[in-house]
C-alpha cells in the first residue's frame, strides 16, 4: 500500500481508513503486483471492518502513490487520488468530512 487516508468519510463519528497500491515497475519474471483495487476499513472502537469497492464507491485501478481530502467551503469534500503515469482519480463524499473522528 502506498496511498493511505483516514478520516469520518461518512459522518458517522467512526474512522474509516483508505488504502491503494499496486506497483507496474518490476522484474518481467517477478509480474506486476497489480491486484488492489483499493481498500476501504471502517474503524469503530476494538473492531474493524471491510467494504468492498462495489458498496463504498471506491475503487481505484493503477499505481497509488498519494490521496488527499479536501474540504470545500459550501459544497461536499473532495477525495483526490494520484496515481502513477496516469490522471488523478476524484472522489465527492456524498456526506461527512476529511477530518478524523
Amino acid at each position: 500500500m502506498y496511498g493511505l487516508l483516514f478520516a469520518d468519510l461518512k459522518g458517522n463519528k467512526s474512522t474509516e481508513l483508505l488504502m491503494g497500491g499496486n506497483l507496474y515497475n518490476v522484474k518481467p519474471e517477478v509480474g506486476r503486483y497489480d491486484a488492489s483495487y483499493g481498500l476501504t476499513l471502517t474503524i469503530a472502537g476494538d473492531s474493524i471492518s471491510t467494504t468492498e469497492p462495489s458498496t463504498s464507491g471506491f475503487q481505484v485501478e493503477g499505481q497509488v502513490r498519494s490521496m488527499a481530502c479536501l474540504e470545500r467551503r459550501g459544497m461536499n469534500s473532495l477525495i483526490v487520488v494520484a496515481r502513477n503515469d496516469d490522471t488523478p482519480k476524484l472522489f465527492e463524499l456524498a456526506s461527512g468530512s476529511c477530518t478524523e473522528s
